[in-house]
């Protein structure tokens, strides 16, 4: 890792770490049950230990491993954002995902457990214990069937999958909801990665075989996207926490100005490697284009 990039991941976590004393509007909302606030913590927290792992492995010049993290970091983060993006909604949506999913997943645990069992010719051997647990008794299977057929569970997964909570906010009256489909290249580019296709293990290899100077700028560019990425998804979690419990989002704006003027270096590395790689097409500003 050179020295830019450690650098910009310093700031990085230090700047993520000045943000969490603003979720405090929204863990202490009496708008909220105390079941709901926790479901939140709980989601934003995996989310923040996911960030830090993330963090650790770009520490450690692990950018493929680090991408496929980060797809947990988004993954929270849409389903955080889903869950407080319409308060009208909110009610079910936070009972589909504390308990209609939880059911679903219920009746593919007691499936893929009898279907070990089975294969291992011997059901009633002891070290297959922990798998007999998870069979669920048959009125409650036959319940749970028939509270979700097959076509209410696949409507279900559909929308809580990454590409349904995209297509949801991108339709929601959240800021920026048009850039959300922006995301999903992003997490395809991970799950190929993460899934070992052709593609995912491609992309490391042919990256390696490119000459030094290239290589490394890639290498920059891709450590700095990432980290922008961390923190992007964290404010994303704080600003549409907060407006979902009305707070006052003048500390928050006040904090972001300060963070732009922190973080700084991940456009400086895009644009060094977007020119190299692209020299008759070399890089222009939101600014420059209208000049």
């Amino acid at each position: 890792m050179n020295e830019t990039i450690e650098r910009e991941l310093r700031s990085t976590d230090a700047a993520i770490l000045e943000t969490l004393p603003l979720y405090k509007p929204l863990a202490s909302s009496e708008l909220l049950t105390r079941d709901q606030n926790a479901l939140l913590s709980h989601l934003s927290t995996a989310c923040l230990g996911a960030t830090s792992a993330t963090l650790v492995l770009i520490e450690n010049d692990r950018t493929w491993e680090a991408e496929t993290v980060l797809r947990s970091v988004a993954e929270g983060s849409l389903k955080f954002a889903y869950l407080v993006a319409s308060p009208q909604d909110f009610a079910s949506r936070y009972r589909e995902y504390t308990e209609a999913l939880p059911d679903i997943a219920v009746l593919r645990s007691h499936e893929r457990a009898r279907e070990v069992i089975e294969l291992s010719g011997e059901p009633n051997a002891p070290q297959l214990q922990p798998y007999r647990e998870l069979l669920v008794a048959q009125d409650r299977l036959d319940l749970l069937r028939q509270q979700y057929p097959r076509d209410v569970r696949g409507k279900l997964d559909q929308a809580w999958s990454f590409s349904g909570l995209v297509g949801a906010l991108s339709q929601s009256q959240l800021k920026g909801a048009d850039v959300f489909g922006a995301l999903l290249y992003g997490y395809w580019s991970a799950n190929q990665i993460a899934h070992m296709t052709w593609e995912g293990i491609s992309m490391p290899i042919e990256r390696r075989m490119r000459d030094e100077s290239r290589r490394q700028a890639v290498e920059n560019a891709h450590a700095a996207r990432i980290l922008s990425d961390c923190y992007s998804y964290n404010i994303l979690r704080l600003h549409t926490g907060l407006e979902f419990v009305g707070a006052d989002l003048t500390a928050l704006k006040t904090l972001l100005a300060d963070h732009k003027l922190k973080l700084n270096q991940s456009i400086n590395l895009w644009k060094e490697w977007h020119d190299l790689e692209y020299p008759q097409q070399p890089w222009q500003t939101a600014n420059s284009r209208h000049t």
